[in-house]
């Protein structure tokens, strides 16, 4: 079996009711997620779990199942998504032996995308495929910083007098892909993943006013 699931907490911080709020003359938010799950053809099932009876309705009117209401300590900003997956995975009662694809509501990935996504899965020698984009600034162009707040330029290795500079690449937080045995045992998400590389423009982290707005553009 392959089962979606969308995870979709009432509250947000930043965006005031974010997953239901109207997104580029498209409906609400999670609703391009569902959509495209859905019009992928790869899941028997596209479920979302959340605590909010509002996204509950939405989602269902779109054509997702909502078979439970996640409960209010699962709710809570600083709750891990692995914690609250194998919540999910206890309430639907899956078999080690199922493909579920973790998806967040911030989504306007393509039908493609997913199906792109499972092939790669099917090839893959990693526990988990993780949504990555590329880290746009080149590596000896960052810095940190000291206890002092001074500039520290990170190091960049030479080979003779060539820089090698290593592709860099940041987690896009859209779609994380495992069997059900995979994802009770894991100790981490990352700890034995592939990767499926997005463009930039899918993988914007809507988080604040200005990344919806870009992500809107």
């Amino acid at each position: 079996m392959r089962l979606a699931l969308i995870t979709a907490r009432g509250g947000s911080n930043r965006i005031p009711k974010k997953n239901v709020r109207p997104f580029a003359n498209q409906g609400p938010m999670i609703t391009l997620p569902i959509k495209a799950l859905l019009s992928s053809g790869l899941f028997e099932e596209v479920c979302v779990d959340t605590d909010s009876e509002e996204i509950a309705e939405i989602s269902r009117n779109a054509g997702a199942s909502v078979p439970y209401l996640r409960p209010t300590h699962l709710a809570q900003n600083n709750v891990p998504t692995l914690e609250v997956v194998r919540h999910a995975i206890s309430r639907l009662r899956l078999k080690p032996e199922d493909e579920l694809l973790v998806a967040y509501p911030t989504n306007y990935l393509t039908p493609e995308h997913y199906r792109l996504a499972f092939e790669a899965f099917n090839f893959s020698s990693g526990d988990f495929l993780v949504s990555v984009t590329p880290v746009q600034s080149r590596v000896d162009r960052l810095f940190s910083l000291s206890t002092q707040s001074k500039l520290l330029r990170l190091e960049v290795r030479h080979d003779g007098d060539q820089a090698t500079e290593p592709q860099l690449y940041t987690d896009a937080g859209k779609f994380y892909l495992g069997r059900v045995s995979s994802w009770v045992t894991t100790t981490g998400i990352f700890t034995s993943s592939e990767v499926f590389r997005l463009d930039w423009k899918y993988g914007i982290d809507v988080d604040t006013p200005d990344d919806w707005n870009l992500a809107e553009e």
